[in-house]
């Protein structure tokens, strides 16, 4: 099989990873009529539209640049303090540092949660016993959830955010209340002692009290408590995840005047095992009086530690487990948080009514944010108001009971669940993110998912054993999945993803064809195994092999630095990623170079930057993040599961790990190294994949037919002009602008002396109607607007492609100032005005039937002849 795309594109100009494009953009049309607009036509190919020329090539390249924005921007950050005497929030805007907002609460706000996306903020109102639900984007109290208890204190989130545990009780009983957010149902969990702050441990499994003695609720067995004597009364709780540590403030809940023992002056920090949920090897550290309230720094290093009996922070560097600063505060805090980018530290100062402002760099206090409300003495932080993950899904193959799981990223909830093929084992995005392809390791096919319906579309079967490993080039034509040919020979399945036909390329040399790539100019598959295998497209798929002692599983391709990494994971062999150089010209490796790891590294996400390589370590349940600058390690992270698969999101903030035993999607901060998230999804996933289904608002032609679409203007003289499409194959971006015309038409004036380039990153057949604005100013005196016509530049000179009008669509339209015309291509575009009265109207052209010819973006000023029709290839300016 030969490479659909006979383009060659060098990697080094692709700063971006061609499994990460996979954007998706929902059908939709601008507001508005154009006159004879064209019929709508059957669509001509099975089971929907896959992208298959160079646009999305284009449309990387201007992400990478940052010159393509498909997301709009949002509101970002604030703070929310809540007023304990003010029975009120105060809404911080930290741009400017100033009270934006008060919302009025329940009685007496004592503590606050944030929920995962942000998109909820509740208070916990320890005078009335009720949960605030604020809305962030209105900030509203859009519901009061009643607890039933006496004194609810603090408050803490699972990662998923469908339940909230709250400590309640100040006289008997006392415990944890347990709410669920879906129905706002309350169950109690009574616990002797004095329960202060608490907090859920990532994955969802246990939630940790602060108490004497310390309590640890299981979630997984019916919310069944273990305690932990420490020799030390606990209050604030923080868990790290990433190190499996969990740090305890040892406060009994007395006032300040109550004294300061010995065991009132430190913190606690015990080792947290994540598949037993124990606690154990307690070691103290000692700090000021009265440790009340902790945060942990967003890379995990430092632990602030307020001390509310001297009014102090205390600095704890978390490697050494010792305190490395106190810094006086001054006032009475009972609460921080620190900003997602760490760098900043706020403290609510409930004698002032102000929030005070620690720059964790210098670790200094800044100038305090003053007029906050009255006694305010809880905090939280929003990172933004609105989700920058709408539109953005997850999909999760789950291999014990045959489904993908789709989780909406920005509610971080299950959306639906798909049934597919048997044992979906790897999940590949197209590139266009209208498909997802399930490879189904038990049945030997490919399911593909049309991700608008999120449905199974069609069924691939491969004709092969345990398929297992999928990738997909860059312009989405073809797939290439590893699998066992027959019982002796490995090798790989090359899927033309337009005609769903294969074609199977044996690797007799290979012991097992495991992970593969295709290079992003779709010039050769890369298959791990032992030896590593090149096939080259361009030259009948020429097998090479690279025997590099060890045996090759997950491999991944840099597109900034043609590097190739390989993932060796089987024993005897030791525990490495290999780094080889790649030549794009004649698809050489060469220069391997090793990089230890952990135990078993399998599977590998590139970053959207490429500037770091994740590495799922299976043997130990961690992941490496290897820095592709220097080829070194940066850091290992903890997983506390066997981790099947990687994905990153589309800005690269959030990394998403399937757990295979724990059946769930962790979400991974990628800048502050936490986990915010432990998502449930199906049995066994051991896949995922991610697109984005956003789109800009103006400017883009999607895939379908009679496609109408706005031009986006690059110009202020640009005018409004739409178009519409007989049928798009692959979506792209349309502008307009002025140019200078070509030539003078003949008998005519270009109104305004203007002449305007339609230009287009799509594809598309048939004819394409265009209607331009025109401004009744710019006319010459005394002309009939109605002898108006459209004039197109076909390269050699003005054409006459004004369409007739009618009494209802009349063209021009000297109402609206619009006249339209149709043609088979996009070039310069003006507004003729007849030079003499006697102009003689021209009727409609004949562009009823063009030519199926297809109009293709690329890099080529000139005009071609291809299997004799006049392929167009026009360059974008």
């Amino acid at each position: 099989m030969r490479p659909l795309i006979g383009v060659r594109c060098p990697l080094r100009a692709l700063r971006f990873p061609f499994h990460i494009i996979a954007m998706h953009f929902k059908p939709g049309r601008s507001s508005g009529t154009s006159p004879q607009r064209p019929a709508v036509r059957q669509a001509l190919r099975e089971g929907g539209g896959i992208m298959r020329g160079t646009t999305w090539r284009v449309l990387a390249a201007l992400c990478a640049c940052g010159l393509l924005l498909a997301q709009s921007a949002l509101a970002a950050p604030f703070l929310y303090v809540g007023n304990e005497a003010g029975d009120s929030l105060s809404v911080v805007d930290l741009a400017s540092n100033t009270v934006s907002e008060t919302i009025s609460v329940g009685d007496g706000p004592f503590n606050l949660m944030t929920s995962p996306n942000d998109r909820w903020v509740y208070t916990i109102n320890a005078g009335d016993g009720t949960l605030s639900k604020v809305d962030t984007e209105t900030n509203l109290v859009v519901d009061t959830i009643v607890l039933g208890v006496e004194f609810p204190k603090s408050a803490a989130m699972t990662p998923d955010g469908t339940h909230l545990y709250v400590t309640y009780g100040f006289n008997t009983p006392r415990g944890v209340a347990q709410v669920n957010l879906g129905d706002n149902s309350v169950t109690l969990i009574e616990i002797d002692g004095f329960p202060r702050d608490l907090k859920v441990t990532p994955d969802g499994k246990s939630v940790i009290v602060g108490n004497s003695p310390l309590v640890v609720i299981d979630r997984t067995n019916g919310n069944a408590v273990t305690t932990y004597d420490i020799g030390a009364p606990t209050s604030g709780v923080v868990v790290d995840a990433a190190r499996n540590k969990v740090y305890l403030a040892n406060d009994d809940g007395g006032p300040p005047w109550m004294g300061d023992g010995p065991d009132r002056q430190t913190v606690t920090v015990m080792d947290y095992d994540p598949l037993t949920q124990a606690l154990n090897n307690a070691r103290t550290i000692a700090v000021g009086a009265l440790p009340r309230f902790m945060v942990l720094s967003s890379d995990g290093l430092k632990l602030y530690v307020v001390n509310e009996g001297d009014q102090t922070l205390a600095v704890i560097d978390t490697t050494t487990e010792s305190v490395e600063n106190t810094v006086a505060f001054g006032d009475l805090a009972m609460g921080a948080v620190i900003s997602d980018d760490g760098a900043t530290l706020y403290l609510p100062k409930a004698n002032s009514n102000a929030a005070a402002v620690f720059d964790t760099a210098t670790q200094t206090f800044l100038a305090d944010i003053s007029n906050i409300g009255s006694v305010p003495s809880c905090v939280t932080y929003v990172a933004q108001v609105g989700s920058l993950y709408d539109q953005e899904y997850a999909y999760v193959g789950n291999t014990q009971d045959d489904t993908v799981s789709v989780i909406d990223l920005g509610s971080q909830t299950v959306d639906t669940v798909i049934p597919v093929g048997d044992g979906p084992f790897w999940m590949v995005p197209g590139p266009d993110g209208l498909f997802v392809f399930s490879v189904n390791a038990n049945d030997g096919t490919v399911s593909r998912i049309d991700t608008d319906s999120n449905a199974v579309v069609s069924t691939i079967d491969l004709g092969v054993t345990f398929p297992r490993a999928g990738a997909i080039s860059i312009d989405g034509a073809l797939l290439a999945v590893t699998c066992d040919i027959d019982q002796s020979t490995t090798g790989v399945a090359l899927v033309d993803v337009l005609a769903e036909t294969v074609e199977l390329v044996p690797l007799p040399t290979v012991n097992f064809a495991r992970g593969v790539t295709i290079s992003p100019d779709s010039s050769a598959v890369i298959v791990g195994g032992m030896p590593l295998a090149v096939i080259d497209l361009m030259d009948n798929n020429a097998v090479t092999t690279y025997d590099i002692g060890k045996d090759g599983a997950g491999v991944a391709l840099n597109p900034t630095t043609s590097q190739l990494f390989v993932a060796n994971d089987e024993a005897p062999f030791d525990n490495t990623v290999t780094v080889m150089d790649f030549d794009p010209e004649t698809r050489v490796l060469s220069n391997p170079q090793s990089i230890t790891v952990g135990n078993q590294p399998r599977r590998m996400a590139l970053s959207p930057d490429t500037a770091k390589l994740y590495v799922s370590n299976e043997g130990d349940a961690t992941f490496s993040i290897i820095d592709t600058g220097t080829l070194a390690v940066d850091d290992t992270i903890a997983i506390g599961d066997i981790s099947g698969s990687l994905a990153f999101s589309t800005d690269g903030a959030r990394l998403y790990l399937t757990k295979l035993t724990n059946d769930s999607l962790a979400v991974f901060n990628v800048g502050t190294k936490n986990y915010i998230a432990d998502l449930p999804v199906g049995d066994g996933p051991d896949a995922v994949c991610t697109i984005n289904k956003n789109r800009p608002d103006e400017g883009f032609a999607i895939e379908g037919t009679d496609v109408t679409v706005n031009a986006e203007p690059t110009d202020p003289g640009s005018p409004q002009t739409e178009l519409v499409f007989d049928e798009v194959t692959d979506p792209g971006i349309i502008t307009v602008e002025p140019v200078a015309a070509p030539s003078a038409p003949d008998n005519f004036v270009l109104v305004g002396d203007k002449a305007f380039d339609i230009t287009s990153t799509a594809t598309f057949f048939g004819s394409v109607t265009v209607c331009l604005d025109y401004d009744e100013a710019d006319l010459p005196q005394g002309t009939d607007e109605a002898s108006l016509r459209l004039l197109h530049h076909d390269g050699l000179s003005w054409v006459n492609i004004t369409t007739v009008g009618s009494v209802d669509n009349p063209n021009p339209d000297t109402v609206n100032n619009t006249i339209c015309g149709e043609t088979a291509s996009l070039s310069p575009f003006g507004v003729g005005a007849p030079q003499t009265s006697d102009d003689t109207p021209v009727s409609s052209v004949g562009a009823s039937s063009p030519a199926r010819v297809p109009v293709l973006p690329g890099a080529w000023g000139l005009f071609a002849a291809l299997l004799g029709c006049g392929l167009i290839a026009r360059r974008r300016r």
